[in-house]
């Protein structure tokens, strides 16, 4: 089974650079989730947005996925793919609770707690599933915010005025979810440092389990994960490896992001730049949420956790490329909705 091969993987903040030597270790206060409570190496399931891809490629891929080894699926009300994912889950051949399956509800959970309710257990439902093991607020807005709109007009509608008068309901409605035992564990998605503050002020006792966020080779975030580490809270990185294909083509251009990347990856043994993204970004402590409908991908993508059990590859490996690319930016390889957001986040923080 997957849990045999995490043997090596760090559960603490990334200041300290020492590996575990077996998943039974626990963590020290402030207590980070182990591996074996929520591991590393996601899946993730949302559709293909250029439509290359039809959602039902999703359940082929999931069910290589699970035959690989992965033990996390990533998925949300707002993706196409919840029952393909849950078919995928009942005929993997895997007991359930050897998966650990995390969702994530449209914007911020407001109103009436019966609604939220609902909308949680029409998830459930759609995934033929009696719990989930981890729920996020996907964003810090309303409900109603428009993700295929320009990434300015997500911004406006996810106004911070808005976020800190409504984030005291939401929040109430999110736990509840977990008393009632729909879910294991809440947390929150493309929450920035000052709505983590807001978060943490109205809720001093009751910090979110996780906060799933952007974080790849040039957009790394390194205070900002080394913050919520300190306070316990677990950090998953979306799109991971997405914007590589962007940083060959920014190479013609005189940017040396790629060739850094492929020089890190010949040191470390790593098949591919995108290998050795996902494995250094869990050595320093981030659980990643790679996605693909290859089956060579899907292989080679899990087989990053083999790296990390060198004991080589350190958190500051890519610290060359942390400044960012200007080029690589202004080739569209940067993930332009979490980069509104982190502004709306900024300028409040300025106020």
């Amino acid at each position: 089974e997957a849990f045999g091969l995490y043997l090596l993987l760090p559960c603490h903040p990334p200041d300290n650079h020492d590996m575990m030597s077996s998943t039974s270790q626990k963590c020290s206060a402030p207590a980070l989730p182990s591996n074996e409570d929520f591991p590393f190496m996601g899946f993730g399931t949302m559709e293909h947005a250029d439509g290359s891809k039809k959602p039902e490629d999703i359940f082929e891929a999931v069910k290589k996925a699970l035959t690989v080894g992965y033990r996390h699926l990533d998925t949300a009300e707002l993706y196409q793919t919840q029952e393909l994912v849950g078919k995928a889950v009942a005929e993997s051949g895997v007991d359930r609770d050897q998966i650990f399956i995390t969702s994530k509800l449209k914007g911020m959970p407001c109103g009436e707690y019966s609604a939220v309710k609902q909308r949680t257990s029409s998830m459930l439902k759609r995934m033929s599933l009696d719990r989930f093991d981890l729920l996020l607020m996907h964003w810090p807005g309303p409900e109603t915010a428009n993700w295929e709109a320009d990434p300015e007009d997500l911004a406006k509608s996810c106004d911070f005025s808005w976020f800190r008068e409504n984030l005291k309901m939401a929040w109430d409605n999110m736990l509840r979810l977990k008393a009632e035992g729909l879910v294991r564990h809440v947390g929150v998605s493309n929450f920035y440092p000052a709505h983590m503050a807001e978060l943490k002020k109205q809720f001093p006792s009751l910090p979110p389990f996780a906060n799933q966020i952007n974080v790849d080779a040039l957009n790394q975030e390194t205070d900002f994960v080394q913050s919520m580490h300190k306070d316990g809270i677990a950090v998953i990185a979306y799109r991971p490896v997405a914007f590589i294909p962007v940083y060959e083509m920014a190479a013609s251009m005189g940017d040396n992001t790629s060739t850094v990347l492929d020089d890190a990856a010949k040191k470390f043994g790593a098949s591919s730049k995108q290998q050795l993204v996902l494995a250094w970004l869990m050595s320093r402590g981030i659980r990643v949420i790679p996605k693909s409908a290859s089956a060579a991908n899907i292989q080679a993508n899990y087989d990053a956790l083999s790296l990390l059990g060198k004991g080589e590859l350190a958190p500051d490996a890519l610290d060359p490329l942390k400044e960012g690319s200007e080029v690589v930016a202004m080739c569209q390889g940067v993930d332009e909705y979490a980069a509104a957001l982190k502004d709306v986040a900024a300028n409040a923080s300025s106020r």
